[in-house]
């Protein structure tokens, strides 16, 4: 069986967003996401580095060339650390064919829900969150 998004071709990027949280999430979720068994790569200009989160990474992302890359199911979800205060994840949204690929990105969300403590939402690619249609989301309650 496969699967489109509602409203969405299936050749653009889409988005894993957590937002209002603090600088630390991102340290408690590299750790949780690798715990876990994840893939989880962290590469400064293409190299890479180990995966562990500071807060000056933040401070120097645009400059500095940062990618933070989740892997799972033959999905790949990565983010260039441009937001202490918004854990954000990009993919391609092809990625997403089947209902397995979706319980796997919803676990995903539901991992990052646990450890931000906020809802986390699926999105088309976006500038401002104010004006994205969530496709699913993954409250505090769920």
């Amino acid at each position: 069986m496969n699967f489109v998004l509602p409203d969405h071709d299936d050749t653009g990027l889409v988005e894993i967003v957590a937002p209002g949280v603090e600088w630390a999430v991102w340290a408690g979720l590299v750790d949780r996401l690798l715990a876990d068994g994840y893939s989880v790569t962290l590469e400064q200009d293409g190299t890479p580095i180990a995966p562990t989160i500071e807060r000056e990474l933040f401070a120097t992302s645009f400059d500095a060339g940062y990618c933070l890359t989740v892997g799972f199911r033959q999905q790949v979800w990565s983010s260039a650390l441009f937001s202490e205060t918004c854990v954000e994840f990009q993919g391609d949204s092809s990625m997403i064919s089947t209902s397995e690929d979706i319980d796997a990105v919803v676990n995903f969300m539901r991992l990052v829900r646990d450890v931000a403590g906020v809802k986390v939402l699926l999105v088309p690619e976006t500038i401002s969150l104010s004006i994205a249609k969530p496709y699913f989301v993954v409250d505090v309650e769920d």
